[in-house]
C-alpha cells in the first residue's frame, strides 16, 4: 500500500529526532510513537498529532540504513513510499522507497521486539527558556570540565545549570534565564534535577532556542521536529 505524505513526513521527522537522541529502535502504532535508547536515558513518547496509519504497527531499527536508503530517492520525481503489510497481524514487514526509475527496499523490525515504555509516567510541571547563548556556553562548559552530568536548577533568582568536575569537585555554575514558569499555575517554581550531559547537549543543539519542560518526577522534555523526547533524571 502507498503511504500518505503526512505519514511519510511523520516517520522521517521521528527518525531524525531519534537520531539526535541516539535512539536506535522506534515503533509507530495507532496514536503513538515510542522508543528508548539502549542506555535507558532518553525516551521518544508521542501521543498527539500522530497521523492515522493504515496498519497496526511499524517497527524501525538500523536507523542509518533507513536514512541512507530513504535519502537516495527522497525529493526525486514521483517519490513515494509503499508498505508491505503482513496479513497475520497487520504489521509492516517492509517499506519500499520509490522514484522514477528507482526503488529500494528496507526490511522493518518486528514491532514486538521494539522495547519502549507504553505509558508516560510523568506530568510536565515547569517550563524554562533555552537560548543559543546558553547552548554555546553549555558546550564550552563540557569542554572545560570533566563530568558526566549537568544539573538544572530553578529558584527565585532564575534558571541555572551546574556542572561538577568529577576528578576534583570543581564547580561551574551559570544562570541563563528568568525563573521557570509553573505551567499548573501554582507559585512553586523551584527544582533541581540532574541529567546526562551528552544527551542534554545533543538535544539542546538541535532546538537551540525555545522551551524545555521539567516534570513532577524530574523528566526533562524537549520537542524536535514536532516529536516529544524525554530525558530521564539521574541520581
Amino acid at each position: 500500500m502507498k503511504l500518505e505524505q503526512e505519514l511519510i513526513d511523520c516517520i522521517r521527522n521521528a527518525i531524525d529526532a531519534a537520531n539526535a537522541a541516539k535512539i536506535t529502535n522506534i515503533i509507530f502504532e495507532k496514536g503513538f510513537i515510542r522508543g528508548i535508547d539502549d542506555s535507558k536515558k532518553v525516551i521518544i513518547f508521542q501521543d498527539h498529532d500522530v497521523p492515522s496509519m493504515p496498519f497496526t504497527a511499524l517497527g524501525i531499527n538500523r536507523m542509518d540504513r533507513f536514512v541512507s536508503r530513504f535519502n537516495l530517492v527522497y525529493g526525486q520525481p514521483n517519490f513515494s513510499v509503499e508498505a508491505t503489510v503482513a496479513e497475520r497481524d497487520d504489521t509492516v514487514s517492509q517499506l519500499t522507497f520509490k522514484c522514477s526509475g528507482t526503488k529500494v527496499d528496507y526490511r522493518c523490525a518486528n514491532p514486538r521486539a521494539v522495547l519502549a515504555p507504553k505509558v508516560m509516567n510523568d506530568v510536565m510541571k515547569y517550563s524554562a527558556i533555552i537560548t543559543p547563548d546558553t547552548v554555546q556556553f553549555l558546550n564550552r562548559g563540557e569542554a572545560a570540565m570533566k563530568m558526566e552530568f549537568v544539573t538544572f536548577i530553578s529558584n527565585d533568582s532564575g534558571v541555572s545549570f551546574e556542572i561538577i568536575d568529577k576528578s576534583n569537585g570543581d564547580v561551574l555554575s551559570h544562570t541563563f534565564g528568568i525563573p521557570a514558569r509553573n505551567i499548573e499555575g501554582e507559585k512553586d517554581n523551584m527544582f533541581a534535577v540532574r541529567y546526562p550531559m551528552k544527551v542534554i547537549l545533543s538535544l539542546f543543539k538541535r532546538i537551540l532556542e525555545g522551551v524545555f519542560y521539567v516534570g513532577k518526577k524530574g523528566m526533562l522534555k524537549v520537542t524536535i521536529n514536532g516529536i516529544d523526547l524525554y530525558v530521564l533524571p539521574q541520581v
